[in-house]
C-alpha cells in the first residue's frame, strides 16, 4: 500500500545519502530535506532524527549552508510532514530534540488538536505558558475551532481564558465574537446550557458584544437540554436588544416551542391519571 511505498523511499534516500556521504560528495540543502521528509511521510522518527542530529553535529564546511540553520529549517520541516501525515506522536518525539520555540511548539499543537489530542493540546501549552513562549493569535483560534467541532467544551472554554489572559483575544478583532461562538457551540454535545448561559451574561463584561449567532448557538444547546422556555426567552431577548434574527433563528424558536408542546402533551395523560385517583 501507500505506507510500504512510502517506507521503501524514504529507505532509498537514506541509503543514497549514505553513500554520497562515504564518497565525500557533497549533499546539498535540498537533498538533506529530501531525506528527513521522505523519513517523515513514513512515520519513522528513529531515521529523521538520526539525519536532523547529523545535520545539527555537522561542522560546516566550505561551500555549505551553516548547520545550525539548516538544523531548524529541517526540523520545522519535518514536524509539518509528521503532522500532515497524522503522526502526532513523532512530532513531540521531535519537539524534544529541539530547542524551545513558538514555531515548533505551535506545530506539535497543531498535529495534536488535528488528530484529537485535547489533553495534550492544553498541556503543551502551559509548557509555554512556562516557557514565556507567546502563543499567535491564529493558533488560538484555530485551536478553538478544532475543539468547537469536537464538541470538546472544556478545552475550549480553556484555550479562550488562556487567550483573554494573555491578551490575545483582543488582537483578532472581528474576529472575537466567533471565538465566543465556537466555545458555545461546542456545549452542544453534553447539553450544557448552565455554561452556554453564563459565557453570553459574561460576555459584554469582556467587552465583547453577542450577536444573533450567539443567541442561536445558546438557544440551540437549551433545546438539546429541553430547557424551552429558556430558549425562547432567548429569542424574545434578541428581538428586545435590536438584534435581528435571521431565519436560523425562527426555526430554533419554533424547534423550542415543539419540544414545550411535547412536554405539555406527555404530561397530561399523567395529570389526568393522578386527578382520577383522587
Amino acid at each position: 500500500g501507500d505506507s510500504l511505498e512510502a517506507a521503501s523511499a524514504a529507505k532509498a534516500t537514506s541509503l543514497l545519502l549514505r553513500d554520497m556521504r562515504q564518497r565525500e560528495l557533497g549533499v546539498t540543502r535540498r537533498q538533506w530535506d529530501m531525506a528527513i521528509m521522505a523519513n517523515a511521510r513514513a512515520g519513522d522518527p528513529e531515521d529523521a532524527l538520526r539525519l536532523l542530529l547529523e545535520v545539527r553535529d555537522q561542522e560546516p564546511e566550505k561551500g555549505r549552508e551553516p548547520a545550525e540553520s539548516s538544523f531548524e529549517h529541517f526540523s520545522r520541516s519535518c514536524m509539518r510532514a509528521f503532522r500532515r501525515a497524522g503522526h502526532w506522536r513523532n512530532t513531540l518525539v521531535l519537539l524534544k530534540e529541539m530547542p524551545p520555540d513558538t514555531k515548533s511548539f505551535e506545530e506539535a499543537l497543531k498535529a495534536c488538536a488535528e488528530n484529537g489530542k485535547w489533553q495534550w493540546t492544553m498541556e503543551l501549552m502551559q509548557q509555554m505558558q512556562e516557557l514565556f513562549l507567546p502563543v499567535e493569535q491564529t493558533t488560538y483560534a484555530s485551536l478553538i475551532s478544532a475543539y468547537s467541532a469536537a464538541k470538546q467544551w472544556r478545552p475550549a472554554l480553556w484555550t479562550l481564558d488562556v487567550a483573554e489572559r494573555g491578551g490575545r483575544v483582543a488582537e483578532v478583532g472581528l474576529q472575537t465574537v466567533s471565538l465566543y461562538n465556537k466555545v458555545i457551540t461546542a456545549f452542544v454535545k453534553e447539553a450544557a446550557w448552565r455554561k452556554a448561559m453564563w459565557l453570553l451574561h459574561d460576555m459584554p463584561e469582556r467587552q465583547v458584544q453577542p450577536d444573533v449567532v450567539t443567541y442561536g448557538a445558546v438557544s440551540c444547546v437549551c433545546n438539546r437540554a429541553r430547557q424551552y422556555l429558556y430558549a425562547l426567552q432567548l429569542h424574545e431577548d434578541m428581538v428586545r436588544k435590536d438584534i435581528d434574527p435571521d431565519i436560523s433563528s425562527f426555526k430554533t424558536a419554533v424547534a423550542a416551542c415543539r419540544g414545550k408542546m411535547k412536554l405539555l402533551l406527555q404530561a397530561a395523560p399523567a395529570e389526568s391519571r393522578r386527578q382520577k385517583l383522587l
